[in-house]
């Protein structure tokens, strides 16, 4: 444990280091990660990434002032048809529906939590999350994240959103997405 944490601190260390070289930052904080370096696509993030390499996070999209919660997995899905989702939280289980928003990447396609209130609450009370995604084939794919360190990420996102927000001396308010 202890090795873990050191090594831990001279990765986050690193990080810091590297990105006092550069305008972009990527950031990390417990098992979370918080990157602007994609303001070029449009958009920052604050996320994690499970060991099946999903990512679990909160994206801010610079071009409409809005930021979702999201899952990026090897799921295919149909832009904007919904899916059933359960979470698995220390203290509880929820249901709600994610959106596809399409592909991520080529492996990747990415799916917009619905009850966005929802899912900010609960994530900030849990440590871990574990969701199961129902597939087509009456089967289920389990996925689980750690979310250590998430509002400590996200936290510094909305802060460089802030700062985005006042090199342009204009005031711009992100807002959570509702469907």
């Amino acid at each position: 444990m202890k090795i873990y944490f050191s090594i831990h601190s001279f990765l986050s260390a690193l990080l810091m280091l590297i990105s006092l070289n550069s305008n972009a930052q990527s950031l990390a904080f417990g098992d979370w990660v918080f990157d602007d370096s994609t303001t070029s696509k449009g958009y920052i993030a604050a996320y994690t990434m499970n060991g099946s390499y999903s990512l679990l996070g909160k994206v801010c999209y610079l071009s409409n002032n809005m930021c979702h919660w999201s899952l990026a997995l090897d799921v295919s899905c149909i832009k904007n048809s919904s899916s059933p989702v359960l979470l698995n939280l220390s203290s509880e289980g929820i249901h709600t529906e994610v959106y596809c928003d399409g592909t991520h990447n080529q492996q990747l396609y990415t799916y917009l939590f619905k009850d966005h209130d929802l899912m900010g609450s609960a994530f900030s009370k849990a440590q871990m999350v574990g969701i199961a995604f129902a597939l087509t084939n009456e089967q289920f794919k389990v996925l689980r994240f750690s979310l250590y360190g998430s509002t400590e990420a996200i936290n510094a996102m909305y802060s460089q959103l802030q700062k985005y927000s006042q090199e342009g001396n204009r005031t711009v308010i992100y807002q959570d997405a509702v469907y």
